[in-house]
């Protein structure tokens, strides 16, 4: 088979102004379509697997405790598609999107109702952005076990 070929590409080399489409026919007359297929296995070049895709769904939900034993919530979740070798920040990009949608919910919500304090939204980790919002909350459980306290005074 090896041999064959190398015949065709003498012969190639002897007339220089065959087109490509008269060398792609002679090799078909020549060869059969399985030896074709397993020549082109053998000269390609192995080629690195592409990496797999993948969809990731990340997400973010918070609860804000308001007096009167209310409560609000607040989620946000997105989806991507991309390569496995790009999960991880990609995963991290995602939750730090939902984080900040979800903060500026409950920001823009706590002005509406008049609450003053503001969660920050520039957080380095996940864990920054957790401990804050666990700080937020008991201080509004704080506020909310003084309210009461305030209307027996008066």
């Amino acid at each position: 088979m090896k041999n064959k070929l190398h015949n065709i590409l003498k012969q190639t080399r002897k007339e220089p102004g065959l087109s490509l489409k008269e060398i792609s026919q002679t090799i078909k007359d020549v060869f059969s379509q399985t030896e074709i297929e397993a020549l082109a296995k053998e000269i390609t070049p192995n080629q690195p697997k592409q990496p797999k895709m993948v969809e990731i769904t990340r997400s973010f939900s918070f609860k804000l405790s308001l007096p009167n034993y209310q409560n609000a919530d607040f989620f946000c979740s997105q989806k991507k598609e991309c390569f496995e070798n790009e999960i991880e920040e990609v995963s991290e990009e995602l939750y730090k999107f939902c984080r900040n949608q979800v903060i500026k919910s409950v920001n823009e919500y706590k002005k509406l109702i008049g609450l003053n304090k503001s969660i920050k939204v520039s957080y380095k980790t996940k864990d920054e952005a957790d401990k804050k919002l666990e700080a937020v909350e008991s201080e509004l459980a704080e506020q909310k076990l003084k309210e009461p306290q305030k209307n027996r005074e008066a």
